[in-house]
């Protein structure tokens, strides 16, 4: 028999019993997953990288426009303030002025009755300017309170991107 599976081995080439070849194979198949599952790897790698400089991008852009707009949300919030002061300013002015005009003759009276409609006209110019100014504000809120949310949002996409790669 021995002499019988020598000439089978020298006419056929090495005989490899059955057991041995299939611990051969599962060998090689579980050395090819390990090369593609490192393959993998190295590109989930790539893309991980990939996403943080995104993220980074638009981190840096958000935080430049939430500059932007609190500058914006500074020097607007300046203006209401001189606004504010020149229309106490003028108020007190018109109020003088009316005074003025009761003590004042008969022409003066004539003048007078149009400074109500101007008061009026001023006072509305500065209650409409004050409203909008304040709708402005409130437009500037809400778009940095949506860029904070965009922000906390990304960096959690990061930070479970990063745990998931990780774990």
């Amino acid at each position: 028999m021995k002499q019988d599976s020598r000439a089978a081995r020298e006419k056929n080439g090495v005989f490899i019993p059955h057991e041995r070849f299939l611990q051969d194979e599962a060998e090689k198949a579980k050395n090819e997953r390990i090369e593609q599952l490192e393959s993998d790897l190295n590109e989930s790698e790539k893309l991980c990288r990939k996403l943080i400089n995104s993220v980074s991008f638009i981190s840096l852009n958000i935080k430049s426009e939430l500059k932007d707009c609190k500058r914006n949300l500074e020097t607007t919030h300046k203006l209401l303030e001189d606004l504010k002061e020149k229309y106490k300013m003028a108020l007190s002015t018109l109020k003088v002025t009316y005074a003025l005009k009761t003590k004042a003759s008969s022409d003066l009276e004539e003048l007078t009755s149009v400074m109500p409609a101007q008061t009026i006209v001023v006072e509305n110019f500065f209650q409409t300017a004050t409203l909008e100014s304040k709708e402005v504000l409130s437009d500037i809120q809400k778009s940095l309170t949506e860029q904070r949310r965009m922000l906390a949002f990304s960096a959690q996409q990061h930070t479970e991107m990063h745990y998931r790669l990780m774990g």
